[in-house]
């Protein structure tokens, strides 16, 4: 196996707790060379916890057509998988985790991928160490696997493997299909396009409109929103003078969108991109992101002049007097990119929003009832809201011990998708917060975790630290006699 080192620059993986202001001039993205000197790269997506995994050598795939790297401290760049030849475009898609990934028979890190062979898709273990070439042949196929594979993550399509094919830039065909990991497989739509860029979106009406729910495929000059259990049941979305599919509703937008690649914008997550004619991959802080989060981020092939070729996209209900109106943003960056592959962000969650978190409970430092660790509490996701309570007690070597919160000093209220089944209608199931307070009357501080994760509250989780007068330390805890509810208002 192969061992070639390149260049890179130092990036931190954006995390929950550390999002930035924003970028330093006036413009979305503060793009930055991340990983340089690729030969011909196409491909990129995240392997958790903290990986990339690139394919390049487009179009030969000789030497070898799969990398992985740690963007985070420097690792040099390795081959993966073992994979060599694989002709023309290889844009493949990695197992996320998510609360989607369990019982969905699919393994976290594993990598699907078209082979140069049409209708057939090939997996690679998360390790690299097995290859199963072909794990799939779509029987009847005559198009490649090239236009994009995505894993549902946001459950909206049973947690499938879902595949988009695609032969040429000018071909007149692609199909669109649910696989399951147990290889049984649907076609559920099919389209006189060139298929390119995927993904699902969360079931978020407010956010996505009529798109919510759905999976949506780029082709040629628009987006087709597919309904999941219901084939050749789909919408378009496009740019000024598109008109879509016949027999179909379409929706216009207010700039071109052309799409390469889609994405689902998280929080607290680092933007890498393939910038394929200088052989770069760029990268984004998680902050530039903060004021998209949630929204549809869409990927222009080739860039025009002046602008970033990314896109954020979200439904506006308010527009076309209540009617509703799909509208992007075209985002803003100092960096000429001529031509944008495949994107991706690592790591993140779900997006902060407005609302509350009220309940309590008990956890155990140890073995013993002694160490039981009782917490109550009432708290808004807004920290400038002065309606915050939160008590915390238990017993330690000079006897009983109360934490008392007079001000909350960070307040971050997010829905995270590793978290499952959803609070009903909440849009929330995590609260990660930080404040003062007095412990056993003196001067402290706390951070501290809660999360909902359902009822009966048997799997929700609590955490804190407590420093100052007095100190506690415990780990991320299922509750013991106890519930957490999450609320929208």
């Amino acid at each position: 196996m192969s061992k070639f080192s390149h260049t890179l620059t130092a990036v931190a993986v954006g995390a929950i707790l550390s999002a930035a202001a924003g970028p330093a001039v006036a413009v979305d993205l503060q793009l930055t060379p991340s990983l340089i000197n690729f030969e011909q790269p196409i491909g990129i997506d995240w392997q958790a916890p903290n990986k990339l995994i690139l394919s390049e050598h487009y179009a030969s795939g000789l030497p070898y057509n799969f990398d992985r790297i740690n963007p985070s401290n420097g690792d040099s760049q390795q081959a993966f998988g073992g994979v060599s030849g694989l002709l023309e475009e290889v844009q493949f898609g990695t197992v996320w985790p998510s609360a989607c990934l369990s019982g969905s028979g699919f393994a976290l890190g594993d990598v699907y991928s078209g082979n140069g062979v049409a209708g057939q898709i090939l997996r690679i273990s998360a390790d690299g160490t097995t290859v199963q070439n072909p794990w799939l042949t779509l029987s009847g196929e005559t198009d490649l696997i090239r236009g994009s594979i995505f894993q549902d993550r946001f459950g909206v399509a049973g947690c499938d493997l879902i595949v988009a094919t695609s032969s040429a830039e000018n071909d007149v065909g692609g199909n669109v299909y649910r696989v399951t990991s147990g290889r049984d497989y649907t076609k559920i739509a099919a389209f006189s396009a060139h298929l390119e860029g995927l993904t699902t979106l969360p079931n978020r009406p407010a956010l996505y409109g009529p798109a919510a729910g759905r999976i949506l495929v780029g082709a040629d000059e628009y987006i087709v929103a597919i309904n999941p259990n219901a084939p050749y049941d789909f919408f378009t979305i496009g740019g000024p003078g598109t008109t879509g599919i016949a027999g179909h509703t379409h929706y216009g937008t207010n700039v071109a969108i052309d799409p390469e690649d889609l994405d689902v914008i998280p929080w607290g997550a680092t933007f890498y991109g393939v910038a394929y004619l200088n052989g770069v991959i760029y990268q984004a802080p998680a902050s530039d992101f903060a004021n998209f989060c949630g929204q549809l981020l869409i990927t222009k092939e080739f860039v025009d002049s002046g602008t970033s070729g990314l896109l954020a996209m979200r439904w506006d209900g308010t527009a076309n007097n209540g009617s509703g109106a799909f509208v992007t943003h075209p985002l803003t960056a100092d960096v000429p990119i001529g031509q944008w592959e495949q994107v991706t962000f690592a790591g993140g969650t779900g997006c902060p929003t407005t609302g509350r978190m009220t309940g309590g409970g008990s956890i155990f430092t140890g073995p013993e009832d002694s160490t039981r660790v009782t917490h109550g509490f009432a708290l808004r996701c807004d920290a400038s809201d002065k309606r915050q309570s939160l008590e915390i007690n238990w017993r330690g070597d000079q006897g009983s011990n109360n934490f008392h919160l007079t001000g909350i000093t960070k307040a971050i209220c997010v829905d995270d998708p590793a978290i499952q089944p959803q609070p009903p209608n909440a849009g929330i199931d995590t609260y990660v917060g930080e404040g003062v307070g007095t412990c056993n009357g003196q001067p402290a501080t706390i951070s501290f975790v809660f999360t909902d994760a359902g009822e009966p509250g048997t799997s929700d989780t609590a955490k804190y630290h407590i420093a100052g007068a007095c100190t506690l330390d415990t780990v991320q805890s299922l509750l013991n006699k106890g519930n957490h509810q999450a609320h929208r208002n």
